[in-house]
């Protein structure tokens, strides 16, 4: 799979995806694309069909993204168990929000995140939980959308997320 983490300067490609079939992640693969995010805050798609799309993804080489409906744990943990590469977190309006939907998605002691590396994300139980952990803590990538006044007036520039080993 083609990381979500690029090079500094390097420029990624990418498209969202709004139909709910896994043969349109095979065809995007195909473009040469760097990334895809299936959208499923705005697009109909359930979530057994993301975390399919999420694997076609996976095996096609291409990173997965999945913008969400929100921020709680309910709505990101099934994605991120998933496999997927990253999040597009909508609507974050102030940093409160944004440290909310960040712990939702990281591992204690750096959020809240349930740990369970029995799916996709830990390769269905063959990854051992310290490297499940750092996984998730350190390579999962989470975009935040501000899209709002108050968001724009309220957040301040951003700065590197907390790892493990700056906490």
């Amino acid at each position: 799979m083609r990381t979500a983490s690029w090079p500094a300067g390097e420029t990624a490609l990418g498209t969202f995806v709004k139909l709910p079939t896994p043969e349109v992640i095979e065809v995007l693969a195909l473009t040469g694309l760097d990334f895809l995010v299936i959208d499923n805050e705005h697009a109909a798609i359930n979530p057994q069909t993301v975390s399919t799309m999420i694997g076609v993804a996976r095996a096609c080489g291409i990173a997965p993204f999945v913008r969400v409906p929100g921020h709680e744990p309910r709505d990101v943990q099934v994605f991120l168990d998933a496999g997927a590469a990253g999040l597009v977190l909508p609507h974050v309006d102030d940093a409160g929000q944004a440290r909310h939907a960040v712990a939702s998605c990281r591992f204690p002691p750096l959020g809240t995140r349930g740990v369970s590396n029995s799916g996709r994300a830990g390769a269905w139980g063959g990854t051992g939980l310290p490297d499940y952990l750092r996984a998730g803590n350190e390579d999962v990538v989470l975009i935040a959308q501000l899209e709002s006044r108050r968001a724009m007036d309220t957040t301040p520039p951003p700065s590197p997320a907390p790892t493990a080993s700056t906490r």
